[in-house]
């Protein structure tokens, strides 16, 4: 799963918080160091990789850097998976 380059830079400066992720039976929590409910900020976007095959069209994997509000401004890492699986967006 990856990010378009326009994708990912529109999401720097959303507000965001953390949640668990639920499915079925299966819980999991991201990091006990940042709780469930923590907010933040996306305040960068990396790329990571660039695929290029001559059979395949090129993409581009880009990870968010998000910034915790009441952490000491700790910040994470989420790739494109993470960032579905244990953020929400806010308003």
């Amino acid at each position: 799963m990856s990010f378009d380059r326009d994708k990912a830079f529109a999401k720097i400066g959303k507000r965001v918080q953390r949640h668990d992720y639920e499915e079925d039976n299966f819980r999991t929590s991201f990091k006990e160091a940042v709780p469930a409910g923590t907010t933040g900020q996306v305040i960068h976007a990396n790329l990571v990789h660039r695929f290029t095959h001559e059979e395949y069209e090129p993409a581009d994997m880009y990870e968010y850097v998000i910034e915790w509000d009441s952490l000491n401004r700790r910040i994470d890492l989420f790739d494109a998976s993470d960032y579905e699986r244990f953020i929400t967006e806010l308003a």
